[in-house]
């Protein structure tokens, strides 16, 4: 397993440049609105009378505030590194009729700090890859203990294809961003490379399988939702009774 250190301050860097990844997602380089449209058809068949979310990773609330509309949410908790991207979620996140809690801070902190209430919901949107092999299975275990019962973890992020090394995904990822990020400029895509080459350690669906299966979670062999490469997909981890 790879056990490379993350910095959490190039990462926090980095996403501190909000408007790189804003235009990022306004051009749905990855995959942004068929996951959170998946996400909503899912959070809509639950058939909850109300829930209470923990977003971790949250960015600038802008997508989950438009997948939440309607919703009977009556909590959301929204945990990110950046203060750029905090600041943006209060405003986007505003118009929900819900109780809200933004926190700055790196989120596996915050999910074993004692405080941190128990939730219906988890999701973690493209942060879990940052992390090593190790702080991912503490992940589950973490998420499963600030899950109420039959609890939901929503994981969505980019993975490594089924027999594809690190090095291959960023061979394969860093090639197709170069080409087709065109509305990033040249100092941008480089510098958004840069950035996944040096905290991106992504890993094969299979592996954090295992690692759900061994912190009680029933979980899907398919996602609810994948892009045409493979790369972006969307997974539901269901907390065992």
């Amino acid at each position: 397993m790879n056990q490379e250190i993350r910095d959490d301050n190039e990462v926090k860097a980095y996403f501190d440049r909000w408007n790189v990844y804003y235009t990022i997602i306004e051009h749905d380089y990855m995959a942004h609105r068929g996951i959170h449209d998946s996400l909503r058809k899912s959070l809509q068949s639950t058939n909850r009378e109300s829930f209470s979310i923990l977003d971790l990773g949250c960015g600038d609330g802008l997508r989950i505030a438009e997948t939440l509309k309607g919703l009977p949410l009556s909590l959301y908790i929204g945990v990110d590194l950046s203060a750029v991207a905090l600041k943006e979620a209060k405003k986007n996140l505003a118009n929900l009729p819900i109780q809200l809690k933004l926190v700055q801070t790196e989120f596996g902190e915050y999910l074993t700090d004692m405080e941190t209430p128990k939730v219906d919901i988890i999701l973690a949107g493209f942060a879990l890859h940052h992390y090593t092999n190790d702080q991912k299975l503490q992940f589950f275990v973490n998420c499963a203990n600030k899950l109420l019962d039959s609890g939901c973890l929503y994981l969505y992020d980019v993975f490594c294809r089924p027999g594809e090394t690190r090095a291959e995904y960023l061979g394969s990822y860093c090639d197709i961003l170069n080409k087709t990020w065109v509305a990033l400029s040249p100092d941008e895509r480089k510098s958004t490379i840069e950035h996944i080459h040096s905290c991106d350690y992504p890993v094969q669906y299979k592996t954090l399988s295992k690692y759900a299966e061994e912190t009680g979670f029933v979980y899907s062999s398919k996602p609810l939702y994948a892009d045409e490469k493979g790369f972006h997909c969307l997974y539901q981890f269901t907390k065992k009774h």
